[in-house]
């Protein structure tokens, strides 16, 4: 899939030149087409994955986004993705999967509803760090 994604951010990079008189909102819509809905495809496979695999996907994503909007290298990673309108992976991660659970619940195949609820009974409060203590 990252071979997918490299190739696909190379088409993006060849549409990004200086010469070219594509504008940037139009470049945001061929990253979408091309990169993005390669990513929420394999996000069923790499959606439970470490954050390492995500990582991997990440770093050619981002670079299509950066060289869609013609922004700087050094340009913060959240300010591209603001900027550009479009979700970090995580984020889009999350939110597949928050699609996914209402189809899981409200389906007739036991075994997945069977294997979501003991799934969900067994992850705990989440832990909330504490950086500094309060004064």
């Amino acid at each position: 899939i990252r071979n997918i994604i490299t190739k696909n951010s190379n088409t993006v990079k060849y549409l990004a030149c200086k010469r070219s008189p594509i504008g940037p909102s139009l470049l945001i819509n061929v990253v979408k087409a091309l990169i993005l809905s390669v990513i929420n495809y394999a996000l069923e496979i790499y959606g439970h994955h470490s954050k390492s695999h995500l990582k991997l996907l990440a770093a050619p994503y981002i670079s299509a986004v950066r060289r869609s909007l013609r922004a700087f290298p050094t340009s913060p990673i959240k300010n591209i993705l603001a900027e550009s309108g479009l979700p970090s992976l995580i984020d889009n991660m999350e939110d597949t999967t928050y699609k996914l659970y209402p189809k899981i619940i409200l389906g007739s195949n036991l075994v997945l509803q069977d294997a979501f609820s003991s799934s969900s009974s067994r992850i705990g409060p989440p832990k909330i760090e504490h950086n500094a203590p309060f004064s």
